[in-house]
């Protein structure tokens, strides 16, 4: 799976081709850290 990378103002990344789109672990943490602001921690 693809995700988009964010940045520190949790907007999608943009201009960088492929550099935009997360490595797998990184990938892995980023949907973590934005589930958890989703639920409120």
């Amino acid at each position: 799976m693809r995700v988009r990378r964010l940045d520190a103002e949790h907007d999608w990344t943009f201009g960088q081709g492929l550099g935009n789109y997360a490595s797998q672990s990184e990938s892995v943490a980023q949907r973590v850290k934005s589930h958890l602001r989703v639920i409120g921690f």
